[in-house]
């Protein structure tokens, strides 16, 4: 083995996997019988929470009282965490999910494999998207890793759906009946043997994006007023949505059921007692664009632990919206400028004898003018970053200074969205006049959040218009209807929108041993102070350690970040004493109609040197033709620079121009000898030829200290089959320390389709760029 496991476990007892979920694996009898676990049936799940009648808020309410991100988990969602009895999760949008270790077992025949079972969500999801370990993106062909975890990691996924196959971990107690029918879920496997990687034991930061829960859409359903074959009551019509917000709360309250009917989670409202008008009504306004972008689009994560009331919350203050029960229909409604008044109430509508309550206007201690906050950044694996201040200077002079209120928006993964949310926020605390009205037959006639007039005496006769937030009506024809004030000006979107803050970050992995150094970013993009156009050089100054030098912008060691797109060519004014670290965060398109499934974003640095790279950045899926490998060598020792020397025996380029170089090398074992250094290391460098003859470049290198046989990825473009592959030690402690044996490159050809993942329209990637010691 080249490292040794630092933190193992040996069998994780699985305590239950919740329930529902062990009755859904293989059977109830066959889990709890493998595992030592007694088997429950779930109960049948019939909470009824009532948003409306005497509870119901006035509009806006929520916006100011949403929970914190720490509070429903979302900054929890990179980590991997141990909980056997993990209660399952709605996903929704292309978010991140967590991942809840339910089964580790310790096993091989030098113990060298680690394999977990992590529970996802609590339903069907349509896809996984990627996977970040340790921040690092890492690339997969089928359920085998490649790239710099080729040989390590084995990613074998589950996405719920109903008739799926078991995982299959062989050599292990996790049992091979264990569908998980309505649980995504997933299988680590990670091998410990002649790797480099996990020298801090298993990796827990593991940040897993999806696709998530399929929802239904009643403007698909030719039942409901639609067009199409969605139908309510029928999960195998429904399909994936990329976060409509009227859509993602309508599956909450239809919830998700057991095979028995029973209700596992969301509410389980029958059709005949949800309003989908209203929904339909929603759901095409959060279609709308506004800011180049969805007006009401969810990303996120809700822990199913049927708290009904506190999703409500959390959705309403993420849209601005409202869900109420009126008259015994679930109704919904999303903030938008429909002030179109459909009737005039005058005193002559109103019951008197049976009471009139007016709130003349908002309480002045929740009045505010200044909103500043996190959201869910995809850029940032999905943790929460700081969107830019909101604030209404006009507002904040009548104000005598400014009244912040800090909110945070924890299913919302879009900047734009968040400061119209905010400013939607101020607007709405200063309108909050309140009627309560006793009314005869008229009141029947509004829908709920109707748009009136009021002229009455509690408005001095004037025309005010007023928005319907509640109603109930008697056996007797008596209505008692609440009206709110609205403006226009509360759904004015046109102001700029503002720029993000400076914040403190740290960057991923700086090198191998898992090591992290922070940095400063203030704000500044790497863009705003090196050249413009496609070819991008650094400024003087970017490592401090090896320049020296007083100009430009210098970043803490050896580290620079900067944004890309498909093509771009970023080259280094200053040479590094290596190449070094290039990692890629999230951006560009995770989908494109014009690809067959499954597809995967494929982010390159291609033709790395200590000079520069160019962006590659594509979105690929597989095409007919299977797949050609290729083992070229062994290697021989040829001397000169480089010192062993392969050549390539294909014109045939990998498809993901990824080339694994396997060799030995001699690194004394770290012992320490009387008289002579006592770290025992060698450096080895990685080259490629593209032409015969031509010259040799330096992709990598990287510092070995234990003797053993490895394996290390380069990405190269351009190699056909008048190419090379050449290592070589570039320095070493000991005399005795030096490659010992070049004995293969491994790389294959499979047809694939791809496009770019930067077209017009869709965003920039983020990138790191890292040195490692030898670099700095």
């Amino acid at each position: 083995m080249g490292k040794v496991l630092k933190v193992v476990g040996t069998v994780l007892a699985v305590a239950g996997f919740v329930a529902a979920t062990i009755a859904t694996f293989g059977g109830s009898a066959a889990l709890a019988g493998v595992l030592g676990v007694t088997t429950t049936t779930l109960s049948t799940i019939t909470t009824a929470v009532t948003i409306g009648g005497a509870v119901a808020g006035a509009l806006g309410a929520a916006l100011t009282k949403g929970p914190k991100l720490e509070d429903i988990g979302a900054n929890a969602r990179g980590q991997a965490f141990v909980d056997p009895n993990a209660l399952g999760g709605y996903a929704f949008g292309e978010t991140a999910v967590p991942a809840a270790i339910i089964f580790e077992e310790n096993y091989g025949d030098e113990s060298e494999l680690v394999a977990n079972v992590a529970a996802h969500c609590w339903h069907e999801i349509d896809s996984y998207q990627s996977l970040h370990v340790d921040g690092e993106l890492v690339s997969f062909s089928g359920d085998a890793a490649t790239g710099d975890y080729a040989g390590v990691l084995t990613w074998k996924r589950k996405t719920g759906a109903s008739g799926q196959t078991a995982i299959s971990l062989p050599s292990t107690v996790w049992p091979s009946d264990a569908e998980g029918a309505g649980v995504a879920h997933s299988a680590f496997v990670w091998n410990f043997k002649d790797q480099d990687i996990l020298t801090g034991g298993v990796p827990t930061r593991l940040t897993i994006r999806v696709r998530g829960a399929l929802l239904y859409d009643p403007r698909l359903d030719t039942t409901a007023g639609g067009s199409g074959s969605h139908r309510y009551d029928d999960p195998s019509t429904w399909e994936y949505n990329d976060g409509n917000a009227a859509l993602v709360l309508l599956r909450y309250v239809i919830g998700e059921r057991a095979a028995n009917g029973d209700i596992i989670w969301g509410v389980g409202e029958p059709q005949t007692d949800v309003d989908l008008a209203s929904f339909i009504a929603a759901a095409n306004v959060c279609d709308e664009t506004r800011d180049g972008v969805p007006r009401y689009r969810l990303g996120g994560y809700f822990p199913t632990t049927n708290n009904h009331e506190a999703f409500f919350d959390q959705w309403e203050a993420s849209t601005g919206g409202k869900v109420a029960i009126i008259g015994g229909k679930r109704f919904c409604w999303v903030p938008h400028d429909d002030l179109t008044s459909m009737d005039t109430i005058t005193d002559a509508d109103i019951l008197r004898d049976g009471g009139v309550s007016h709130q003349a206007g908002p309480d002045p201690r929740q009045l505010i003018n200044t909103v500043r906050g996190r959201y869910i950044s995809a850029a940032d694996l999905f943790q929460g970053a700081p969107y830019p201040e909101v604030e209404e200077s006009a507002l904040v002079s009548d104000d005598g200074g400014r009244r912040i209120q800090t909110i945070d928006y924890g299913w919302v993964q879009d900047i734009e969205t968040c400061e119209r949310l905010a400013r939607y926020a101020i607007k709405r605390s200063r309108y909050g006049r309140l009627w309560t009205l006793a009314m005869g037959w008229k009141g029947v006639l509004y829908d709920p959040f109707t748009v009136v007039t009021l002229n009455i005496s509690e408005t001095d006769y004037e025309d005010q218009l007023a928005r319907i937030i509640d109603k109930t009506v008697s056996i007797d024809g008596v209505s008692i209807v609440t009206f709110q004030e609205e403006d226009a000006s509360i759904y004015d979107d046109t102001p700029a929108l503002g720029t993000p803050p400076a914040k403190s970050t740290i960057p991923n992995r700086v090198d191998r041993i898992g090591t992290y150094t922070p940095r400063l970013f203030d704000g500044t993009s790497i863009d705003e102070i090196i050249s413009s156009g496609r070819d991008k050089t650094l400024a003087d100054g970017v490592m401090a350690e090896q320049s020296g030098g007083e100009t430009g912008r210098t970043l803490a060691i050896g580290a620079a970040d900067g944004f890309v797109r498909d093509g771009d060519s970023v080259s280094f004014s200053q040479d590094w004493d290596a190449p070094p670290i290039v990692r890629f965060g999230a951006g560009g398109l995770s989908h494109s109609s014009g690809l067959s499934e499954p597809q995967q974003q494929v982010y390159r640095a291609l033709n790395l040197t200590k000079s520069g790279f160019t962006a590659s950045l594509k979105l690929k899926s597989t095409g007919s033709g299977g797949t050609t490998s290729y083992d070229d060598g062994p290697g021989s020792l040829v001397g000169g620079t480089p010192g062993w020397q392969i050549e390539k025996s294909s014109d045939d380029e990998d498809t993901n121009d990824n080339y694994e170089f396997e060799f030995s090398v001699n690194a004394n074992d770290g012992e320490i000898v009387e008289g002579e250094p006592v770290v025992g290391m060698v450096s080895v460098g990685f080259y490629t030829r593209t032409l015969s003859g031509g010259a040799w470049v330096k992709r990598d290198q990287k510092q070995y200290n234990v003797s053993g046989t490895y394996i290390h990825s380069i990405t190269v473009d351009g190699l056909d089959s008048d190419s090379a592959f050449g290592i070589h030690r570039e320095s070493g402690a000991l005399p005795a320390n030096d490659v010992t044996a070049f004995i293969e490159v491994r790389y294959e050809k499979t047809t694939i389709n791809e496009v770019t993942a930067t077209p017009a329209g869709a965003s920039s990637v983020p990138y790191w760029l890292i040195g490692n010691a030898e670099g700095v």
